[in-house]
């Protein structure tokens, strides 16, 4: 997932890019008049084109409570001193978060995206009438799912693993219980026989029960 890890890097850097850009923003602080009480004022024709960039890129962070963009918009409203440094604040809240492993990674919800994708792909063409090619897409996103639900859980990743060794690696930690490795093992008897071309070792309703099931694994321990 090289290019899932530079558009990662990407967001950093322009997280990296808004925080200077807010000091430059506090750089523009003026005195206020000794006949002036409250915060000092910074340039708000400078501040307006930095806020409407971070929100702009907060706004696309693919979090289901996106508190970063939330209070940003409610706190982030004045061009002054205080709350300006308050919306730097926010930006570096979330490096940070993204940083130490307190927040999911950006990452991980792509990936999640990329794989729903290939199942709505796979259920496609399953109701288009075809039974085993949808087989082959999920087994295949299946096993990429155990590999970084691994990754996820700090489980070290064997170069030729597979999906049952990687099933047992995750009943072990244990990352889930004995139904669900169970599940597991039964979606990986189905991607065996596609695979081996034994069609006729089982139905459509196998394979329908196959796709829901992995979609609904994914969601849970990738989601």
């Amino acid at each position: 997932m090289a290019v899932l890890e530079k558009i990662e890097e990407k967001l950093l850097r322009r997280l990296d890019e808004l925080i200077e850009k807010g000091k430059a923003v506090l750089d523009t602080t003026k005195p206020n008049s000794p006949r002036v009480h409250g915060p000092e004022y910074v340039d708000i024709i400078i501040f307006g084109e930095w806020k409407s960039s971070c929100l702009n890129l907060l706004s696309t962070l693919p979090l289901t409570n996106n508190h970063f963009y939330t209070e940003f918009l409610e706190k982030v409203m004045s061009n002054n001193n205080p709350v300006t440094q308050y919306g730097i604040g926010v930006l570096l809240g979330l490096k940070n978060s993204i940083a130490n492993g307190d927040l999911q990674s950006p990452i991980s919800f792509i990936q999640t995206e990329i794989f729903s994708d290939f199942l709505e792909m796979a259920e496609h063409i399953f109701e288009q009438g075809h039974k085993d090619p949808p087989v082959m897409l999920a087994g295949a996103v299946l096993e990429d799912s155990l590999r970084k639900i691994c990754i996820k859980n700090k489980i070290t990743v064997p170069a030729d693993s597979n999906i049952a060794s990687l099933n047992q690696l995750l009943l072990q930690k244990p990352v889930y219980n004995k139904i669900v490795f169970k599940d597991v093992d039964k979606w990986k008897a189905i991607r065996d026989f596609a695979d081996h071309a034994n069609f006729d070792q089982y139905d459509r309703d196998r394979v329908k029960d196959m796709l829901e099931g992995v979609r609904k694994f994914i969601g849970e321990y990738l989601g």
